[in-house]
């Protein structure tokens, strides 16, 4: 099972991403967050395999976070999502 973290600063995709990914059996996801700035201390605390990133968030938007995350935690794959073109 590939466990997940969300990021993602709307509510409502956040969670709908987090129901529909959850509902699939080879996916746990296991985080979420809202701000760009609480990924890394989510990622600390849970472990998360892969970490979907919005790319504008507060706090530290997406692409920050994917820089940080490559850094610290080579292991965690990222996935970028965005509504812009």
């Amino acid at each position: 099972m590939t466990t997940l973290l969300i990021a993602d600063d709307q509510t409502m995709v956040r969670e709908a991403l987090a129901a529909l990914l959850g509902m699939e059996p080879d996916f746990e996801v296991i985080a979420q967050c809202a701000r760009g700035d609480e990924v890394l201390p989510a990622v600390r605390h849970r472990s998360p395999e892969v970490a979907l990133l919005d790319v504008n968030m507060p706090g530290l938007d997406g692409l920050e976070v994917a820089a940080l995350l490559a850094e610290e935690f080579p292991q965690v794959r990222v996935v970028i999502v965005t509504t812009y073109g």
